[in-house]
């Protein structure tokens, strides 16, 4: 007889396994029905790459992700709230507006979607989270399944509102990116934080780890597992609440710690120069005064104690290999904000919008050519069959937004893909190997088998 606790373990399978032939295999439907819905000619969703995000989701968190994502699916096909009904969330109630508007009907559940090409892009996340399963990674568990189900997450909830136009929508679209950048960045500093090479020290602690001075946030697994659990426990009309108070740092101040951690460690000499990045990005960006000071008086010098106190500094090499998939991973996330449709509505032309989707693969190249990562699947960095329609909708001038899905989805993939480079570069292993060693480790594999592919 098995033990208590595997015996437990067999029936929560069997439990999340019964639900989700309950309600359908609600992920599956819902996709091939966007996927028809955009292209005629196709059944579903491909069926290679639905069996790569269904194996990928049923693997994390004990097959629990992949249960909570067919009740989320489930929850926006039957979503009926009177306070908050389709299409309420426009410019006239202060919702952002995309340039598609091209009412179409799924024909599952009769669901209304506003804009097929915006919805179905939302298929480039899933296949970022198949693709982190399936890539090597020096993470934990725990970090790896919480950047999983954070970006599988986003992808739901992406689709829900430029599908949806509800508030519920809009807050999960905006609400759910901040999980995952919060996932990659605390793998980025795993190892930076008490324990590992000094004596905690609980204030530089929180600020490295929870981004504030003034208390411990819950974790960035702590927050996908959260999510996780909502979709599978509670109705969504309980959803919107819960999503605009997760408890962890806005969109902006995780990427600048993300940035500023990144430059401590390639220029850990030259600290004016990241100070000057500091000013150049907070103005650039409109951060507040508030935001400015956290990251120049207690980020910075948390960041810069932490790296100076790893037992070897980080050699030319793994500083210039670092700055390189740093680059790369930029450019990759740097062209998708050019069709993020918030920023340059001038570019949004017919032909501009024909050369960005002929661009998009040689950025990917040049992107990946700096980075060396290994990408399994060759498909999303040639731009080809990422999605149903994916042609069409690359191309399509009131539909720019679809390629900051493919674009992002991309950079997005990388930047958990140097985040464990990171969490990688900073373990005791690869401080304890010699400086070639620890170079050739974390950085140059990768490249020898891209240009061994080329």
């Amino acid at each position: 007889m098995g033990s208590p606790r595997s015996m437990t373990s067999l029936v929560a399978l069997v439990l999340l396994a019964t639900a989700r032939a309950a309600d359908g295999n609600a992920t599956r439907t819902y996709l091939d029905s966007i996927a028809r819905m955009v292209d005629g000619g196709v059944e579903g969703m491909d069926a290679a790459l639905w069996a790569s995000i269904e194996a990928c989701m049923g693997d994390v968190d004990g097959g629990r992700l992949l249960a909570a994502s067919d009740a989320a699916w489930r929850g926006l096909g039957h979503y009926d709230n009177p306070a908050d009904p389709w299409g309420s969330c426009n410019a006239s109630t202060g919702c952002k507006e995309y340039k598609e508007m091209n009412e179409t009907t799924l024909d599952v559940s009769g669901v209304l979607v506003y804009e097929p090409c915006n919805t179905v892009s939302n298929a480039a996340y899933y296949r970022t989270a198949a693709n982190l399963c399936g890539a090597a990674s020096d993470m934990s568990r725990g970090d790896r399944d919480a950047v999983v189900a954070a970006v599988a997450h986003m992808a739901f909830g992406s689709s829900f509102w430029h599908g949806s136009h509800t508030r519920l929508g809009n807050v999960a679209d905006n609400g759910l990116i901040q999980v995952i950048a919060y996932a990659d960045y605390q793998v980025m500093v795993r190892h930076l934080v008490g324990g590992v090479y000094r004596r905690g020290n609980a204030t530089r602690d929180r600020v490295l780890l929870s981004l504030s001075s003034s208390r411990d946030r819950p974790s960035a697994a702590d927050a996908a597992r959260g999510l996780t659990d909502l979709f599978l426990t509670r109705p969504a009309d309980e959803w919107k609440d819960y999503i605009a108070t997760i408890d962890v740092p806005d969109y902006f101040t995780t990427f600048a710690g993300v940035v500023l951690e990144l430059l401590t460690l390639v220029a850990p000499n030259s600290p004016h120069l990241v100070d000057e990045v500091v000013q150049i990005g907070a103005r650039a960006f409109n951060l507040s005064d508030a935001v400015v000071a956290f990251m120049t008086d207690e980020l910075l010098p948390a960041q810069r104690a932490a790296v100076a106190e790893l037992p070897s500094p980080l050699s030319a090499l793994e500083r210039a290999g670092l700055a390189c998939k740093f680059v790369g991973t930029m450019l990759k996330l740097g062209y998708a904000f050019l069709w993020q449709e918030y920023f340059f509505p001038c570019i949004y032309g017919v032909a501009t919008n024909d050369l960005g989707a002929a661009v998009m693969p040689m950025v990917n190249k040049v992107a990946n050519l700096l980075t060396g990562f290994k990408h399994a699947d060759a498909d999303q960095q040639r731009c080809e069959r990422v999605y149903a329609a994916d042609d069409r909708c690359r191309k399509l001038d009131v539909a720019p937004h679809a390629k900051w899905h493919e674009s992002s989805a991309n950079g997005l993939l990388d930047l958990a893909l140097l985040a464990d480079d990171v969490h990688k570069l900073t373990s005791t292993k690869a401080r304890a190997a010699s400086p070639l060693g620890r170079f050739a480790a974390p950085f140059a594999d990768g490249w020898a088998a891209l240009f061994l592919a080329a």
